[in-house]
Order: C-alpha cells, then sequence, then structure tokens
C-alpha cells in the first residue's frame, strides 16, 4: 500500500470512528433527554394538569353557587311571609305579591309552582318581553276547569278557563318534594 493509500485509510477510519462516536453521543443524549422528560417533567405536567383543572372546577362551583344560592334564601323569605297558610286561589295576586319579586330577582327562576294536597295549586312563569301567565287549580270547587291569568307588561290582564286533566298531586315535582318529608322546604326540579 502506498503511503497516500494509507494516509487516506486512517483518514478515513478517523472519520468513521469519529462519525460513530458522534452518533453514540447523540443517541446517548437523546435517551437521557427523554428519561428526563418522562421520568422528570411528565409528573410534573401530570400534577400541574390536575392543578389547573382541580381550580376550574372550584371556579365552576363557586359561580354555580353564586347564581343558585340567593333563590333558596328569597324562596324562604317570601314561604315565611305565608305563616302556614296557603294564598286564595281564587286570584292571583297574593301569590304574585310573594313570588314575582323573587323571579325578577333570580332570572334562573322562571316558573313557581305550589300545591297542597287537597287539590289546590298556583303557578307563576315569567313569559318573553316581561308578561307573565299564572294557573290557578283547585280540584274541589273547579274539577278540571283552570283558571288562567296573563298579564301583559302595560299592566293589563285577562282570565281564561282551560279544561285539562292536570292535579298538582301526581306531578314530579309534588311527589319529590313531598317524599322528601320536609314540610315547608323548598324543592328544585331538574332543569
Amino acid at each position: 500500500m502506498s503511503a497516500a493509500g494509507a494516509a487516506h485509510a486512517g483518514a478515513s477510519l478517523r472519520r468513521v470512528i469519529l462519525t460513530r462516536w458522534s452518533l453514540l453521543v447523540l443517541a446517548a443524549m437523546l435517551l437521557l433527554i427523554l428519561a428526563y422528560v418522562l421520568v422528570g417533567l411528565r409528573p410534573i405536567m401530570t400534577r400541574i394538569a390536575e392543578e389547573q383543572f382541580n381550580l376550574a372546577a372550584l371556579h365552576a362551583r363557586y359561580d354555580l353557587d353564586a347564581l343558585f344560592q340567593p333563590a333558596p334564601q328569597q324562596l324562604r323569605m317570601a314561604l315565611d311571609r305565608l305563616h302556614g297558610e296557603a294564598p286564595p286561589v281564587d286570584t292571583p295576586d297574593a301569590f304574585n305579591a310573594l313570588f314575582m319579586p323573587v323571579s325578577r330577582a333570580l332570572p334562573q327562576i322562571s316558573s313557581v309552582v305550589a300545591g297542597t294536597n287537597t287539590g289546590e295549586a298556583w303557578m307563576l312563569l315569567a313569559q318573553p318581553g316581561g308578561a307573565w301567565r299564572n294557573r290557578l287549580t283547585d280540584l274541589r270547587r273547579w274539577g278540571m276547569r283552570h283558571k288562567f291569568v296573563d298579564h301583559a307588561p302595560d299592566g293589563a290582564t285577562r282570565t281564561t278557563w282551560q279544561n285539562f286533566d292536570y292535579d298538582a298531586r301526581a306531578r314530579p315535582w309534588y311527589r319529590q318534594a313531598v317524599a322528601a318529608g320536609q314540610p315547608g322546604a323548598i324543592h328544585w326540579t331538574a332543569p
């Protein structure tokens, strides 16, 4: 072998060894970085994600509490003003005087319904545009005839009667409230 060939083979061998060492060092560094990410950073990132999720859930809970906590207090105050006696079922005035301000103050309350074990029932329903509707029921006196009173935003009222099969005691909200066994308690139905 000539001196030029030996020099070329030596340079080639050096280049091969240098390339292989460089690849080996690069692979080792990549493995170390991957191990660091998997063993070191991943648990930290998981913990940070859990903390962020818990913080978001806590904020959602506080927002929901702020939305719904005032309603039972307002409804209890209105119920206390009844002094344990049902309002007259012939006219919605007494029922509305108690529950219309509550519904106005708390827009999450779209309607208030109440009933007795004797078949009397009241409903106040907020309508679009500031109108209201009452349904009054007295099964003993009126049977399946129900009185509806519509209140326009300008204060005008219109009374109509409708015949249909409705008994508050058969409704889920009434049954669930009675099953709870807490007279005078406020019961929320599912949205």
